[in-house]
Protein backbone atom coordinates (compact mmCIF):
# COMPACT_ATOMS: atom_id res chain seq x y z
CA UNK A 1 0.00 0.00 0.00
CA UNK A 2 1.33 3.46 -0.89
CA UNK A 3 2.50 5.62 1.99
CA UNK A 4 3.29 9.28 1.41
CA UNK A 5 4.65 11.70 4.02
CA UNK A 6 2.18 14.39 3.01
CA UNK A 7 -0.61 15.30 0.66
CA UNK A 8 1.22 17.43 -1.87
CA UNK A 9 -1.80 19.58 -2.58
CA UNK A 10 -2.94 20.74 -6.00
CA UNK A 11 -1.26 23.13 -8.38
CA UNK A 12 -3.01 22.40 -11.66
CA UNK A 13 -5.98 24.65 -12.54
CA UNK A 14 -9.38 22.98 -12.19
CA UNK A 15 -10.20 23.80 -15.83
CA UNK A 16 -7.29 21.63 -17.00
CA UNK A 17 -8.25 18.73 -14.71
CA UNK A 18 -11.84 18.89 -15.95
CA UNK A 19 -10.75 19.13 -19.58
CA UNK A 20 -8.85 15.82 -19.36
CA UNK A 21 -11.07 14.18 -16.71
CA UNK A 22 -8.12 13.88 -14.31
CA UNK A 23 -8.10 13.30 -10.57
CA UNK A 24 -5.99 15.32 -8.13
CA UNK A 25 -2.24 14.84 -7.80
CA UNK A 26 -2.35 12.73 -4.62
CA UNK A 27 -5.20 10.58 -5.94
CA UNK A 28 -3.34 9.96 -9.23
CA UNK A 29 -0.20 8.73 -7.45
CA UNK A 30 -2.30 6.54 -5.17
CA UNK A 31 -4.19 5.06 -8.12
CA UNK A 32 -1.00 4.04 -9.92
CA UNK A 33 0.37 2.28 -6.83
CA UNK A 34 -2.64 0.13 -5.97
CA UNK A 35 -2.31 -3.48 -7.24
CA UNK A 36 -5.87 -3.40 -8.51
CA UNK A 37 -4.82 -0.61 -10.86
CA UNK A 38 -2.00 -2.54 -12.57
CA UNK A 39 -3.82 -2.14 -15.85
CA UNK A 40 -3.57 1.62 -15.37
CA UNK A 41 0.23 1.39 -15.04
CA UNK A 42 0.45 -0.70 -18.19
CA UNK A 43 -1.82 1.72 -20.07
CA UNK A 44 0.22 4.62 -21.45
CA UNK A 45 -2.94 6.68 -21.85
CA UNK A 46 -4.39 6.07 -18.40
CA UNK A 47 -5.70 9.29 -16.80
CA UNK A 48 -3.47 8.78 -13.74
CA UNK A 49 -0.23 8.43 -15.73
CA UNK A 50 -1.15 11.28 -18.05
CA UNK A 51 -1.96 13.50 -15.07
CA UNK A 52 1.48 12.87 -13.52
CA UNK A 53 3.18 13.29 -16.91
CA UNK A 54 1.55 16.71 -17.15
CA UNK A 55 2.92 17.59 -13.69
CA UNK A 56 6.42 16.59 -14.75
CA UNK A 57 6.22 18.60 -17.98
CA UNK A 58 4.84 21.58 -16.06
CA UNK A 59 7.64 21.40 -13.48
CA UNK A 60 10.18 21.25 -16.29
CA UNK A 61 8.64 24.22 -18.13
CA UNK A 62 8.49 26.26 -14.91
CA UNK A 63 12.12 25.57 -14.07
CA UNK A 64 13.18 26.42 -17.64
CA UNK A 65 11.27 29.73 -17.64
CA UNK A 66 12.49 30.60 -14.13
CA UNK A 67 16.06 29.85 -15.14
CA UNK A 68 15.74 32.09 -18.18
CA UNK A 69 13.96 34.94 -16.36
CA UNK A 70 16.41 34.85 -13.49
CA UNK A 71 19.20 35.53 -15.96
CA UNK A 72 17.25 38.25 -17.78
CA UNK A 73 16.74 40.37 -14.64
CA UNK A 74 20.19 39.69 -13.18
CA UNK A 75 23.34 41.73 -13.65
CA UNK A 76 26.96 40.67 -13.59
CA UNK A 77 30.21 42.53 -13.06
CA UNK A 78 32.55 42.36 -16.04
CA UNK A 79 36.27 43.08 -15.80
CA UNK A 80 38.87 42.49 -18.50
CA UNK A 81 41.89 41.07 -16.70
CA UNK A 82 43.44 39.27 -19.71
CA UNK A 83 42.28 41.07 -22.87
CA UNK A 84 44.79 39.33 -25.17
CA UNK A 85 44.13 35.77 -23.99
CA UNK A 86 41.44 34.98 -26.54
CA UNK A 87 43.27 36.49 -29.52
CA UNK A 88 46.48 34.62 -28.68
CA UNK A 89 44.56 31.36 -28.38
CA UNK A 90 42.85 31.80 -31.76
CA UNK A 91 46.21 32.45 -33.42
CA UNK A 92 47.70 29.32 -31.80
CA UNK A 93 45.15 26.89 -33.21
CA UNK A 94 46.65 24.36 -35.66
CA UNK A 95 43.45 24.50 -37.75
CA UNK A 96 41.01 27.08 -39.06
CA UNK A 97 37.56 27.39 -37.56
CA UNK A 98 34.59 27.13 -39.90
CA UNK A 99 32.51 30.24 -40.58
CA UNK A 100 29.77 28.72 -38.42
CA UNK A 101 32.17 28.22 -35.50
CA UNK A 102 33.47 31.78 -35.83
CA UNK A 103 29.93 33.15 -35.89
CA UNK A 104 28.97 31.06 -32.83
CA UNK A 105 32.10 32.24 -30.97
CA UNK A 106 31.26 35.86 -31.72
CA UNK A 107 27.64 35.48 -30.53
CA UNK A 108 28.63 33.71 -27.32
CA UNK A 109 31.53 36.02 -26.48
CA UNK A 110 29.26 39.05 -26.95
CA UNK A 111 26.78 37.42 -24.55
CA UNK A 112 29.51 36.85 -21.97
CA UNK A 113 30.60 40.50 -22.21
CA UNK A 114 27.00 41.73 -21.86
CA UNK A 115 25.67 43.04 -18.55
CA UNK A 116 22.96 40.34 -18.22
CA UNK A 117 23.82 36.63 -18.02
CA UNK A 118 23.71 34.40 -21.09
CA UNK A 119 21.24 31.55 -21.56
CA UNK A 120 22.08 29.91 -24.88
CA UNK A 121 21.72 26.50 -26.52
CA UNK A 122 24.52 25.58 -28.93
CA UNK A 123 23.18 22.90 -31.23
CA UNK A 124 25.55 21.21 -33.65
CA UNK A 125 25.51 18.13 -35.80
CA UNK A 126 27.86 15.22 -35.09
CA UNK A 127 31.43 16.41 -35.64
CA UNK A 128 30.52 20.08 -36.10
CA UNK A 129 33.06 21.28 -33.52
CA UNK A 130 31.00 22.36 -30.51
CA UNK A 131 33.85 21.66 -28.06
CA UNK A 132 36.21 24.22 -29.56
CA UNK A 133 33.42 26.83 -29.31
CA UNK A 134 33.00 25.89 -25.64
CA UNK A 135 36.75 26.41 -25.12
CA UNK A 136 36.58 29.86 -26.70
CA UNK A 137 33.64 30.71 -24.44
CA UNK A 138 35.63 29.47 -21.44
CA UNK A 139 38.59 31.69 -22.31
CA UNK A 140 36.31 34.70 -22.70
CA UNK A 141 34.93 34.07 -19.20
CA UNK A 142 38.46 33.60 -17.79
CA UNK A 143 39.59 36.84 -19.42
CA UNK A 144 36.84 38.52 -17.40
CA UNK A 145 38.30 37.10 -14.19
CA UNK A 146 35.73 34.33 -13.74
CA UNK A 147 35.80 30.53 -13.36
CA UNK A 148 34.27 27.93 -15.67
CA UNK A 149 32.46 24.66 -14.88
CA UNK A 150 31.93 22.06 -17.62
CA UNK A 151 29.29 19.49 -16.63
CA UNK A 152 29.12 16.24 -18.63
CA UNK A 153 27.02 13.06 -18.14
CA UNK A 154 29.70 10.35 -18.25
CA UNK A 155 33.20 9.77 -16.90
CA UNK A 156 34.68 8.96 -20.28
CA UNK A 157 33.28 12.16 -21.81
CA UNK A 158 34.69 14.15 -18.88
CA UNK A 159 38.12 12.58 -19.43
CA UNK A 160 37.97 13.27 -23.18
CA UNK A 161 37.10 16.92 -22.60
CA UNK A 162 39.81 17.26 -19.95
CA UNK A 163 42.46 15.92 -22.36
CA UNK A 164 41.26 18.12 -25.24
CA UNK A 165 41.00 21.29 -23.13
CA UNK A 166 44.43 20.58 -21.59
CA UNK A 167 46.09 19.97 -24.97
CA UNK A 168 44.85 23.19 -26.58
CA UNK A 169 45.29 25.41 -23.49
CA UNK A 170 48.69 24.11 -22.38
CA UNK A 171 50.63 27.20 -23.62
CA UNK A 172 48.35 29.64 -21.75
CA UNK A 173 48.89 28.77 -18.09
CA UNK A 174 45.25 27.83 -17.57
CA UNK A 175 44.64 25.69 -14.49
CA UNK A 176 42.23 22.88 -15.48
CA UNK A 177 40.89 20.27 -13.04
CA UNK A 178 38.98 17.02 -13.51
CA UNK A 179 36.39 15.82 -10.98
CA UNK A 180 34.83 12.38 -11.41
CA UNK A 181 33.55 9.68 -9.07
CA UNK A 182 36.96 7.97 -9.14
CA UNK A 183 38.84 11.07 -7.98
CA UNK A 184 40.85 10.06 -4.89
CA UNK A 185 39.95 11.64 -1.55
CA UNK A 186 43.30 13.44 -1.11
CA UNK A 187 43.19 14.76 -4.67
CA UNK A 188 39.56 15.83 -4.22
CA UNK A 189 40.37 17.82 -1.05
CA UNK A 190 43.18 19.65 -2.85
CA UNK A 191 40.94 20.26 -5.86
CA UNK A 192 38.18 21.76 -3.68
CA UNK A 193 40.68 24.08 -2.00
CA UNK A 194 41.99 25.31 -5.36
CA UNK A 195 38.46 25.80 -6.63
CA UNK A 196 37.44 27.75 -3.55
CA UNK A 197 40.56 29.92 -3.64
CA UNK A 198 40.07 30.75 -7.32
CA UNK A 199 43.34 29.19 -8.52
CA UNK A 200 41.39 26.69 -10.66
CA UNK A 201 40.21 28.35 -13.87
CA UNK A 202 38.24 25.47 -15.41
CA UNK A 203 36.78 22.39 -13.77
CA UNK A 204 35.42 19.56 -15.89
CA UNK A 205 33.32 16.93 -14.19
CA UNK A 206 30.34 14.64 -14.00
CA UNK A 207 27.41 14.80 -11.56
CA UNK A 208 30.04 15.13 -8.81
CA UNK A 209 30.09 18.87 -9.64
CA UNK A 210 26.55 19.14 -8.26
CA UNK A 211 27.57 18.19 -4.70
CA UNK A 212 27.05 20.85 -2.02
CA UNK A 213 30.73 20.94 -1.04
CA UNK A 214 31.73 22.12 -4.52
CA UNK A 215 32.20 25.84 -3.88
CA UNK A 216 33.60 28.30 -6.42
CA UNK A 217 35.42 31.56 -5.78
CA UNK A 218 33.80 33.25 -8.78
CA UNK A 219 31.86 30.97 -11.13
CA UNK A 220 31.13 32.88 -14.30
CA UNK A 221 30.28 30.28 -16.96
CA UNK A 222 28.50 26.93 -16.76
CA UNK A 223 28.79 24.69 -19.84
CA UNK A 224 26.48 21.66 -19.86
CA UNK A 225 27.33 19.08 -22.52
CA UNK A 226 24.72 16.58 -23.71
CA UNK A 227 22.32 18.86 -21.86
CA UNK A 228 19.29 16.58 -22.32
CA UNK A 229 20.94 14.13 -19.91
CA UNK A 230 20.49 16.62 -17.06
CA UNK A 231 17.29 17.88 -15.49
CA UNK A 232 16.39 21.54 -15.15
CA UNK A 233 16.78 21.32 -11.36
CA UNK A 234 20.38 20.20 -11.86
CA UNK A 235 20.85 23.15 -14.18
CA UNK A 236 19.50 25.46 -11.46
CA UNK A 237 21.84 23.82 -8.94
CA UNK A 238 24.84 24.77 -11.06
CA UNK A 239 23.57 28.31 -11.54
CA UNK A 240 23.23 28.72 -7.76
CA UNK A 241 26.96 28.02 -7.36
CA UNK A 242 27.84 31.41 -8.86
CA UNK A 243 26.69 35.01 -8.93
CA UNK A 244 24.53 35.05 -12.07
CA UNK A 245 26.81 32.85 -14.20
CA UNK A 246 26.41 32.57 -17.95
CA UNK A 247 24.84 29.29 -19.11
CA UNK A 248 25.80 27.49 -22.33
CA UNK A 249 23.96 24.26 -23.18
CA UNK A 250 25.41 21.91 -25.80
CA UNK A 251 23.36 19.44 -27.84
CA UNK A 252 24.68 17.04 -30.48
CA UNK A 253 21.29 16.00 -31.85
CA UNK A 254 19.76 18.09 -34.63
CA UNK A 255 16.13 18.85 -33.80
CA UNK A 256 13.55 20.20 -36.30
CA UNK A 257 12.93 23.87 -35.57
CA UNK A 258 9.19 23.32 -35.13
CA UNK A 259 9.88 20.86 -32.30
CA UNK A 260 12.71 22.97 -30.93
CA UNK A 261 10.34 25.86 -30.24
CA UNK A 262 7.85 23.58 -28.48
CA UNK A 263 10.55 22.06 -26.26
CA UNK A 264 12.93 24.95 -25.60
CA UNK A 265 10.58 27.91 -25.96
CA UNK A 266 12.31 31.23 -26.56
CA UNK A 267 15.78 30.07 -25.52
CA UNK A 268 18.52 31.76 -27.57
CA UNK A 269 19.76 29.11 -30.01
CA UNK A 270 22.97 28.98 -32.03
CA UNK A 271 23.25 26.30 -34.72
CA UNK A 272 26.47 24.86 -36.15
CA UNK A 273 25.63 23.42 -39.56
CA UNK A 274 29.13 22.97 -40.99
CA UNK A 275 31.81 20.38 -40.34
CA UNK A 276 35.54 21.10 -40.05
CA UNK A 277 37.35 20.68 -43.37
CA UNK A 278 39.53 17.82 -42.13
CA UNK A 279 36.47 15.61 -41.60
CA UNK A 280 35.80 13.26 -44.51
CA UNK A 281 32.31 12.20 -45.47
CA UNK A 282 31.27 8.82 -44.11
CA UNK A 283 30.28 6.38 -46.85
CA UNK A 284 26.94 4.79 -45.88
CA UNK A 285 25.96 1.42 -47.35
CA UNK A 286 22.69 -0.51 -47.13
CA UNK A 287 23.10 -4.28 -46.93
CA UNK A 288 20.78 -7.25 -46.45
CA UNK A 289 21.36 -9.38 -43.34
CA UNK A 290 21.71 -12.33 -45.69
CA UNK A 291 25.22 -11.05 -46.46
CA UNK A 292 26.34 -11.16 -42.81
CA UNK A 293 28.53 -14.30 -43.32
CA UNK A 294 30.55 -12.52 -46.03
CA UNK A 295 30.68 -9.38 -43.90
CA UNK A 296 32.01 -11.31 -40.91
CA UNK A 297 34.73 -12.88 -43.06
CA UNK A 298 35.77 -9.45 -44.34
CA UNK A 299 36.30 -8.33 -40.74
CA UNK A 300 39.16 -10.80 -40.43
CA UNK A 301 40.99 -8.80 -43.12
CA UNK A 302 40.07 -5.59 -41.29
CA UNK A 303 42.25 -6.74 -38.37
CA UNK A 304 45.36 -6.50 -40.56
CA UNK A 305 45.39 -2.71 -40.23
CA UNK A 306 45.41 -0.56 -37.10
CA UNK A 307 41.84 0.64 -37.44
CA UNK A 308 38.86 -0.26 -35.24
CA UNK A 309 35.21 -1.08 -35.78
CA UNK A 310 31.84 -1.15 -33.99
CA UNK A 311 29.11 -3.74 -34.45
CA UNK A 312 25.83 -2.43 -33.00
CA UNK A 313 23.03 -4.77 -31.97
CA UNK A 314 19.49 -3.71 -30.95
CA UNK A 315 19.30 -6.09 -27.95
CA UNK A 316 21.55 -7.50 -25.23
CA UNK A 317 20.08 -11.00 -25.22
CA UNK A 318 17.16 -12.92 -26.72
CA UNK A 319 14.67 -12.00 -23.99
CA UNK A 320 13.24 -9.21 -26.15
CA UNK A 321 12.21 -11.62 -28.92
CA UNK A 322 8.86 -13.42 -29.23
CA UNK A 323 7.93 -16.58 -31.10
CA UNK A 324 7.69 -14.78 -34.42
CA UNK A 325 10.76 -16.01 -36.28
CA UNK A 326 10.20 -13.44 -39.01
CA UNK A 327 10.88 -10.56 -36.65
CA UNK A 328 13.82 -11.77 -34.58
CA UNK A 329 16.30 -9.13 -33.44
CA UNK A 330 19.92 -10.20 -33.29
CA UNK A 331 21.26 -9.91 -29.77
CA UNK A 332 24.70 -8.75 -28.72
CA UNK A 333 25.38 -12.14 -27.12
CA UNK A 334 24.49 -14.03 -30.29
CA UNK A 335 26.64 -11.79 -32.47
CA UNK A 336 29.60 -12.09 -30.08
CA UNK A 337 29.39 -15.90 -30.09
CA UNK A 338 29.34 -16.02 -33.88
CA UNK A 339 32.19 -13.52 -34.32
CA UNK A 340 34.33 -15.31 -31.74
CA UNK A 341 34.32 -18.45 -33.92
CA UNK A 342 36.37 -16.67 -36.58
CA UNK A 343 38.08 -13.87 -34.60
CA UNK A 344 40.26 -14.29 -31.54
CA UNK A 345 38.29 -13.14 -28.46
CA UNK A 346 41.15 -10.84 -27.41
CA UNK A 347 40.26 -8.65 -30.39
CA UNK A 348 36.58 -8.38 -29.35
CA UNK A 349 35.05 -6.08 -26.73
CA UNK A 350 31.48 -6.09 -25.40
CA UNK A 351 29.58 -3.08 -24.09
CA UNK A 352 25.94 -2.67 -23.04
CA UNK A 353 23.75 -0.63 -20.72
CA UNK A 354 23.33 -3.26 -18.00
CA UNK A 355 27.01 -3.05 -17.08
CA UNK A 356 28.06 -0.90 -14.13
CA UNK A 357 29.24 2.58 -15.05
CA UNK A 358 32.80 1.90 -13.88
CA UNK A 359 33.02 -1.25 -15.99
CA UNK A 360 31.68 0.59 -19.05
CA UNK A 361 34.19 3.38 -18.60
CA UNK A 362 37.08 0.93 -18.32
CA UNK A 363 36.03 -0.91 -21.49
CA UNK A 364 35.58 2.30 -23.48
CA UNK A 365 38.88 3.77 -22.32
CA UNK A 366 40.70 0.55 -23.22
CA UNK A 367 39.07 0.44 -26.65
CA UNK A 368 40.08 4.05 -27.29
CA UNK A 369 43.72 3.20 -26.49
CA UNK A 370 45.60 2.62 -29.80
CA UNK A 371 47.76 -0.01 -28.08
CA UNK A 372 44.77 -2.08 -26.98
CA UNK A 373 44.26 -5.49 -28.61
CA UNK A 374 40.49 -4.86 -28.68
CA UNK A 375 39.72 -3.99 -32.28
CA UNK A 376 35.99 -4.69 -32.70
CA UNK A 377 33.45 -3.47 -30.16
CA UNK A 378 30.13 -5.32 -30.13
CA UNK A 379 27.72 -3.00 -28.38
CA UNK A 380 24.22 -1.68 -27.96
CA UNK A 381 23.41 2.01 -28.48
CA UNK A 382 25.25 2.82 -25.24
CA UNK A 383 28.15 3.99 -27.44
CA UNK A 384 25.91 6.66 -28.96
CA UNK A 385 27.35 9.28 -26.62
CA UNK A 386 30.66 9.61 -24.87
CA UNK A 387 33.26 7.65 -26.84
CA UNK A 388 35.71 9.22 -29.29
CA UNK A 389 38.06 6.80 -31.05
CA UNK A 390 39.91 8.47 -33.91
CA UNK A 391 41.02 5.12 -35.37
CA UNK A 392 37.44 3.81 -35.60
CA UNK A 393 36.57 3.78 -39.30
CA UNK A 394 33.75 1.23 -39.58
CA UNK A 395 30.39 0.89 -37.87
CA UNK A 396 27.92 -1.90 -38.62
CA UNK A 397 24.36 -1.36 -37.35
CA UNK A 398 22.22 -4.49 -37.30
CA UNK A 399 18.43 -4.37 -37.72
CA UNK A 400 18.82 -0.72 -38.67
CA UNK A 401 15.11 -0.29 -39.41
CA UNK A 402 14.47 -0.65 -35.66
CA UNK A 403 16.24 2.63 -34.87
CA UNK A 404 15.11 6.21 -35.38
CA UNK A 405 16.96 8.24 -38.01
CA UNK A 406 18.32 10.65 -35.40
CA UNK A 407 19.75 7.76 -33.43
CA UNK A 408 21.25 6.13 -36.53
CA UNK A 409 22.84 9.45 -37.44
CA UNK A 410 24.30 9.76 -33.94
CA UNK A 411 25.68 6.21 -34.11
CA UNK A 412 27.19 6.87 -37.53
CA UNK A 413 29.00 9.80 -35.96
CA UNK A 414 31.13 7.41 -33.87
CA UNK A 415 33.32 6.98 -36.96
CA UNK A 416 34.73 9.53 -39.36
CA UNK A 417 36.45 11.39 -36.53
CA UNK A 418 39.76 11.73 -38.39
CA UNK A 419 40.99 12.15 -41.96
CA UNK A 420 40.74 8.38 -42.59
CA UNK A 421 38.04 7.07 -44.97
CA UNK A 422 35.14 5.75 -42.87
CA UNK A 423 32.13 3.56 -43.52
CA UNK A 424 28.70 2.89 -42.01
CA UNK A 425 26.89 -0.33 -42.98
CA UNK A 426 23.16 -0.48 -42.22
CA UNK A 427 21.94 -4.08 -42.11
CA UNK A 428 18.23 -4.58 -42.83
CA UNK A 429 16.02 -7.69 -42.60
CA UNK A 430 13.64 -7.59 -45.55
CA UNK A 431 14.25 -4.57 -47.74
CA UNK A 432 15.81 -1.15 -47.43
CA UNK A 433 13.16 1.34 -46.34
CA UNK A 434 12.75 4.90 -47.57
CA UNK A 435 13.98 6.11 -44.16
CA UNK A 436 17.27 4.21 -44.54
CA UNK A 437 17.68 5.62 -48.06
CA UNK A 438 17.49 9.13 -46.58
CA UNK A 439 20.37 8.30 -44.25
CA UNK A 440 22.37 6.78 -47.11
CA UNK A 441 22.00 9.87 -49.26
CA UNK A 442 22.55 12.61 -46.67
CA UNK A 443 24.97 13.41 -43.85
CA UNK A 444 23.13 16.61 -42.88
CA UNK A 445 21.61 15.91 -39.47
CA UNK A 446 19.16 18.81 -39.68
CA UNK A 447 17.87 17.64 -43.08
CA UNK A 448 17.58 14.09 -41.72
CA UNK A 449 15.64 15.30 -38.67
CA UNK A 450 13.20 17.27 -40.85
CA UNK A 451 12.66 14.27 -43.15
CA UNK A 452 12.09 12.00 -40.17
CA UNK A 453 9.50 14.46 -38.87
CA UNK A 454 7.65 14.40 -42.21
CA UNK A 455 7.64 10.61 -42.35
CA UNK A 456 6.82 9.72 -38.76
CA UNK A 457 5.19 12.82 -37.29
CA UNK A 458 6.06 14.75 -34.15
CA UNK A 459 4.90 12.05 -31.76
CA UNK A 460 7.19 9.25 -32.88
CA UNK A 461 10.23 11.36 -33.63
CA UNK A 462 10.46 12.48 -30.01
CA UNK A 463 10.04 9.04 -28.58
CA UNK A 464 12.16 8.06 -25.60
CA UNK A 465 14.46 6.09 -27.89
CA UNK A 466 15.61 9.27 -29.63
CA UNK A 467 18.52 11.15 -28.14
CA UNK A 468 18.71 14.89 -27.80
CA UNK A 469 15.42 15.43 -26.00
CA UNK A 470 14.87 15.89 -22.26
CA UNK A 471 14.69 12.66 -20.29
CA UNK A 472 11.75 12.22 -17.90
CA UNK A 473 10.73 9.69 -15.25
CA UNK A 474 7.04 9.56 -16.16
CA UNK A 475 6.37 11.78 -19.17
CA UNK A 476 7.00 10.39 -22.64
CA UNK A 477 7.14 13.11 -25.29
CA UNK A 478 6.01 10.65 -27.95
CA UNK A 479 2.78 10.09 -26.00
CA UNK A 480 2.42 13.39 -24.16
CA UNK A 481 3.57 15.87 -26.81
CA UNK A 482 0.04 17.31 -26.95
CA UNK A 483 0.35 18.44 -23.30
CA UNK A 484 3.35 20.71 -23.96
CA UNK A 485 1.30 23.68 -25.17
CA UNK A 486 -0.96 23.67 -22.08
CA UNK A 487 2.05 23.22 -19.79
CA UNK A 488 3.94 26.06 -21.42
CA UNK A 489 1.00 28.45 -21.10
CA UNK A 490 0.36 27.44 -17.50
CA UNK A 491 4.05 27.73 -16.57
CA UNK A 492 4.30 31.21 -18.09
CA UNK A 493 1.18 32.34 -16.22
CA UNK A 494 2.46 30.98 -12.91
CA UNK A 495 5.96 32.42 -13.24
CA UNK A 496 4.73 35.82 -14.41
CA UNK A 497 2.27 36.18 -11.54
CA UNK A 498 3.33 38.58 -8.79
CA UNK A 499 5.18 37.10 -5.79
CA UNK A 500 4.68 33.57 -7.11
CA UNK A 501 8.32 32.36 -7.12
CA UNK A 502 8.45 31.00 -3.57
CA UNK A 503 5.10 29.27 -3.94
CA UNK A 504 6.21 27.65 -7.20
CA UNK A 505 9.45 26.41 -5.71
CA UNK A 506 7.73 24.96 -2.66
CA UNK A 507 5.23 23.07 -4.79
CA UNK A 508 7.92 22.03 -7.27
CA UNK A 509 10.05 20.43 -4.58
CA UNK A 510 7.00 18.99 -2.78
CA UNK A 511 6.12 17.31 -6.07
CA UNK A 512 9.65 15.91 -6.44
CA UNK A 513 9.57 14.63 -2.85
CA UNK A 514 6.22 12.93 -3.39
CA UNK A 515 7.57 10.97 -6.35
CA UNK A 516 10.84 10.20 -4.56
CA UNK A 517 9.10 8.87 -1.44
CA UNK A 518 6.37 6.89 -3.19
CA UNK A 519 6.82 3.10 -3.07
CA UNK A 520 5.27 0.73 -5.59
Amino acid sequence: MLKLPLDCGEWQPQQLLQKHHWQGFFASIKALHQPIMQSQIDNDFSPARRRLACDELLAWQIATIMSQQKLVVANKNITNSKPDLLNNFMQSLPFNLTSGQLSACKQICNDILASSPMFRLLQGDVGSGKTIVAIVASLQAISCGRQVAVLVPTTILAIQHFKYFSMLLKPFNINISLLISDTKKKERIQLLQQLNSGSTNIIIGTHALLENNIVFANLGLVVIDEQHRFGVLQRLQMQEKGQNPDLLLLSATPIPRSLMMAIYGDTAITILNEKPKNRKEITTLLMSKQKIPQLMQSLTKFLNNQQKAYWICPAIDDSCNDDDNNNQLTSLQQRYQELSTIIDAKHLAILHGKMKDKEKDEIMLDFANPASEARIMIATTVIEVGIDVSTATLIIIEDAENFGLAQLHQLRGRVGRSDLPSFCILLYRNKATHRLQILKESSDGFFIAEQDLKIRGSGEIISTKQSGFPEFKIANLALDYDLLADCNRQASAMVNSNNIYNDILLKLFDYQDCLKNSKG
